[in-house]
């Protein structure tokens, strides 16, 4: 007889319970959404009937929330996952004593990852729709971010092996051998497992891209099979219907901000109620065409906050009960009755809960009804009931006291059904796919084999992965266009940063594609061309070929044009490596190609030194960016010894001034780092501290005044004017910093007007005009307005500056669009407080 249960056990016990009650109710209520939506597109519904022939059969297009792209391709830990950390296929938690295998839940959060990505309406791209697509591109920079980690983990895994071999190697006979294989065996796995997942991550979602499954609805508009999608009174796609008017109606941004804002962090309710906003608005306008599109999101909170809503409550027809969680919102767990899904599962209706196979219909009803008593064959009575029954006095709480004594096996019995359901799927997927890593698995547990074989094998397995999922990489690439970018057209007229100037002289055609990103809206103006010159790059795969560096190259900039910061280092560092081995080949002379002349990797380890800045986290990030660029000052050098000192002999220009403008890009940022958020406290907490300060700010300035003195001995134009335009930029950062302690003195305005004028010209020289306007980046446009708004009149400075302005106050109201560093939220509010001091203080003239 089991002894009864103490209160505080039965406490815990019941509070468990009512958490998988709950979920178990979710879960039924998603199903019921499977079965509504299979009756809505003419298909068999999940306990009901053929859908009468008359009945008309819609269309579902998914669309996916970057939550589950977060989910799917995490390598590091991402702000985004904060807000709802459990995975989404984590449901039930058990009693307290329930044996979890994480292994089996997280092999059924992959055949569902593969079912929603592969499986789901593979006939239709998967959409994304506006705010998440933003985010979806800091999920494949994130994936990249793992991938570049990638040496990290190399480490790592070889440390763990060399341990467990000399583990082994002190082993005294065979059983204490096997014993020690046995102990290591877990750990091996994973180490092994964790080199595989980047490479696994980073190609997977560039083949989704590639393959054009995942769109954004720009992109997806353009597509044959929406075409239909028009509004009859415009012309206009349906799509592209989505700049909805800030307002506070049901349905609108503002209304959902007011719904979401007490879970979401700002910059992510920012996004999540354009999506909900934008899928209101789209679906509308898609009604007369039958086809919804609905939204796959991990995110309870935003369906529990649309099942408070009915977008359609006004209409005559049963619609108007539906809320819009009913109508598009949408759990993964939605797809837990898919027959892909179960495939071998014995569906025939056993009410036995723990029915081996069962499908999760069939248990979940029988749990639900000995637990809420519910028996309901539509999404709306279910619905209405579990509301009902959670309002009552102590809701699903009171309901698990109760149960806990009444029927105590009843929790048990739920786990013991999904993890048998769990096991099913898993069996039937037969998931074991990273077949490469099982084998090195083996190789390891072979206690024969010498340590160094083994070492040299572990080697090789990682060398032979980072190879292909490069190779793969810039295939896919080619294939997919720009899809992989993802360029919008506001990113080409409106850069974050402005790419620095890259010198390809005497390397093939390499200078004419830099010529192509270079044009007012190159990118977009000069597609067709950009992409022929990249297939034809891809041609050559072999890591010591010099074509490869410049496709890598190519690549990189690319994405430094597409604002994609994270991705362009991580490309240069490959170009950087190729550039190493094509050294090594030549004897550390430089290798020299006919076609492309030298390859030292100087431009790459310049543009990842740039990336390096522009990506850090903090001042403690910016050693990579200085490494960096050390290697390119390193391999400018080998160059011009091999000219016999000339810097202009092997390639022009070869001088120090890009090199020179980044050192002290560099130091500009570790001063915003250390600096920007107390400077103007300095003068009354330590003097000392601000006598430092101003002092390094006055030795930056004098090194910038250098660098522009000297600019001359540049001779390529373009160069020295994309150069000169980036030191004056620090140099008004500088001044900004320095006024942070007070008025700045003459000396310090009396150089600005000059500065003012002469960045005019350069500006005219880099960024050709276009519809009567420059074209200027960001950080160019803020920057600029402060440092002549410390001179004089702004519009006296540059023609249309108004307007430019204008277009930073419009650009503000969205800021954290704009925000690249961590420092440039303050930096930007900053600057703007400043010139409308500048311009309030102006004498009346």
């Amino acid at each position: 007889m089991d002894e009864p249960a103490r209160p505080d056990d039965r406490l815990e016990a019941a509070q468990r319970l009512e958490m998988d009650i709950q979920e178990a109710v979710d879960l039924r209520y998603m199903l019921y959404l499977r079965q509504h939506d299979r009756v809505f597109t003419g298909g068999m519904g999940t306990g009901t009937k053929q859908a009468p022939e008359e009945t008309r059969r819609g269309r579902i297009i998914y669309a996916l929330d970057s939550n589950l792209l977060y989910e799917y391709f995490s390598v590091l830990r991402s702000r985004r996952q904060s807000v709802q950390d459990r995975p989404s296929f984590r449901i039930f938690t058990g009693p307290k004593d329930t044996a979890h295998d994480s292994d089996t839940e997280a092999e059924f959060g992959a055949v569902v990852k593969q079912y929603v990505l592969s499986k789901l309406s593979p006939d239709r791209p998967l959409l994304l729709l506006p705010g998440h697509a933003e985010e979806a591109k800091g999920v494949f920079d994130n994936v990249s971010r793992g991938f570049d980690a990638q040496g990290n983990r190399s480490r790592t895994a070889r440390k763990v092996i060399e341990s467990y071999l000399a583990a082994l190697s002190k082993a005294s006979g065979p059983e204490e051998r096997l014993a020690v294989a046995s102990k290591w065996r877990d750990r091996i796995r994973g180490v092994l497992y964790s080199l595989n997942d980047p490479h696994d991550k980073f190609l997977e979602f560039s083949r989704l891209l590639a393959h054009k499954r995942l769109l954004g609805l720009t992109v997806a508009a353009a597509l044959p099979e929406f075409s239909e999608f028009t509004r009859a009174s415009s012309g206009e796609h349906i799509f592209l219907c989505n700049d909805v008017i800030e307002t506070d109606w049901e349905g609108s941004a503002d209304w959902w901000e007011g719904k979401l804002n007490s879970f979401l962090p700002r910059r992510y309710l920012d996004q999540d109620k354009r999506a909900l906003s934008a899928l209101d608005r789209i679906n509308r306008l898609l009604r007369p065409h039958d086809t919804k599109i609905v939204l796959l999101t991990k995110n309870t909170q935003i369906i529990d906050a649309g099942r408070r809503y009915r977008p359609y409550k006004y209409a005559r027809s049963d619609v108007r009960e539906l809320t819009f969680s009913d109508l598009y919102l949408r759990n993964p767990k939605y797809l837990l009755s898919e027959p892909d899904l179960i495939l071998d599962s014995d569906a025939d209706g056993k009410s036995d809960l723990t029915g081996s196979g069962a499908a999760p219909t069939d248990w979940l009803d029988t749990f639900l009804a000995h637990s809420t008593g519910n028996g309901h064959t539509d999404v709306v009575s279910f619905r209405r009931a579990i509301d009902r029954h959670s309002g009552e006095d102590g809701g699903f709480g009171a309901l698990a006291l109760k149960l806990v004594s009444g029927k105590p096996r009843l929790h048990t019995e739920l786990m013991a059904a999904w993890i048998a359901f769990l096991e099913q799927v898993n069996l039937s997927h037969g998931t074991s796919s990273r077949l490469a890593v099982d084998r090195m698995i083996e190789r390891f547990g072979d206690l024969e084999a010498s340590q160094e074989e083994l070492l040299d094998e572990l080697d090789e397995h990682i060398h032979l992965r980072t190879e292909e999922s490069w190779n793969n990489f810039f295939l896919l690439a080619v294939q997919s266009g720009f899809q992989l970018v993802d360029l919008a057209a506001d990113t080409a007229s409106a850069p974050r940063r402005a790419v620095p100037p890259i010198v390809f002289r005497g390397m093939g055609n390499a200078p004419a594609y830099i010529e192509l990103l270079s044009e007012e809206q190159g990118i977009v103006r000069n597609r067709e061309k950009i992409l022929e010159f990249l297939a034809e790059l891809s041609r050559s795969t072999e890591g010591n070929d010099p074509t490869v560096y410049i496709r890598a190259m190519c690549y990189a900039l690319l994405f430094a044009h597409a604002d994609r910061w994270p991705v362009a280092t991580l490309v240069a560092l490959r170009a950087a490596k190729i550039a190493r081995n094509l050294e090594r080949r030549s004897s550390g002379t430089g290798f020299f190609d006919p076609t492309f002349g030298r390859v030292t990797g100087r431009e790459a380890y310049y543009l990842a030194a740039v990336g390096s800045r522009l990506t850090s986290n903090n001042a403690a990030d910016l050693e990579a960016a200085r490494r960096n660029l050390q290697r390119a000052v390193e391999a400018q050098t080998l160059e011009m010894q091999d000219g016999d000192g000339d810097p202009n002999s092997a390639h022009v220009p070869l001088t120090g001034l890009r090199f020179a403008s980044e050192s002290v890009a560099i130091e500009v940022s570790e001063m915003l780092y250390t600096h920007l958020a107390t400077a103007r406290h300095y003068g009354k907490k330590n003097k000392k501290k601000e006598i430092s300060f101003v002092s390094s700010c006055r030795r930056l300035l004098v090194a910038i005044s250098k660098a522009l003195d000297e600019s001359e001995a540049c001779q390529d134009e373009f160069v020295r004017a994309a150069t000169r335009i980036a030191l004056r930029g620090n140099y008004f950062t500088v001044l900004m910093l320095l006024e942070l302690t007070g008025p700045l003195p003459q000396a310090d305005l009396r150089p600005v007007p000059r500065m003012i004028a002469t960045q005019v010209k350069d500006f005219q020289r880099v960024y050709p005009a276009g519809q009567g306007r420059l074209r200027l980046s960001v950080i160019d446009t803020y920057l600029f307005s402060y440092g002549a708004s410390l001179v004089g009149e702004l519009n006296e400075a540059l023609p249309g500056l108004s307007a430019m302005l204008k277009r930073v106050s419009q650009l503000d109201k969205d800021r954290d669009r704009l925000i690249m560093m961590p420092y440039d939220r303050l930096r930007f509010s900053t600057i703007l407080d400043f010139v409308e001091r500048h311009e309030k203080t102006r004498p009346m003239g």
